[in-house]
């Protein structure tokens, strides 16, 4: 029996959800496979048609994912604050230390040498000269960063001989 619009788009809504919490391939089926009539299951599905619906819920859920870096960056903030009030109510103060932490190094409160601050800066030594080996090495978000900062040229590219002079 074809299913209708209505019963492909819940199922990819409930799909979707598997898939936020974590969920496989394998935990799609077993979802699939078991009696519950109030959302209308066992599907009775191909296991070529659960990878459809995995395919239809991954795109449902790029769609739903904010893409501007304001807007995440704000909503973690706003996720750190509640859960911090959270933590404050239940009285479990550790926590709260561990949130408030969190929050002031997305803010860049206690920049490191080398580590990247709130205003996509970079924090690192300007003697500091890499090697192109080097350089490679460090991992792709550092690169980017270094690349932006007013940095220049020559200190990402010392090459091996001139450390012999």
């Amino acid at each position: 029996m074809k299913s209708t619009k209505a019963e492909i788009r819940r199922r990819v809504d409930q799909v979707a959800k598997i898939i936020i919490f974590g969920g496989e391939f394998a935990d799609i089926r077993q979802y699939a496979s078991e009696t519950d009539e109030a959302t209308g299951r066992p599907w009775n599905r191909s296991d070529r048609q659960l990878a459809r619906y995995q395919k239809w819920a991954y795109r449902l859920i790029e769609k739903q994912v904010e893409k501007t870096r304001d807007k995440v960056w704000a909503r973690h903030v706003q996720q750190r604050r509640q859960m911090f009030a959270l933590a404050m109510e239940a009285g479990d103060l550790s926590t709260a230390l561990q949130i408030a932490k969190d929050e002031a190094d997305l803010h860049g409160i206690y920049p490191t040498a080398g580590k990247a601050t709130a205003n996509n800066t970079l924090n690192i030594n300007v003697d500091n000269r890499f090697t192109i080996d080097e350089f490679r090495s460090l991992p792709l978000g550092d690169r980017l960063r270094i690349l932006q900062c007013p940095v220049s040229a020559p200190a990402l590219d010392r090459r091996p001989e001139a450390d012999a002079s």
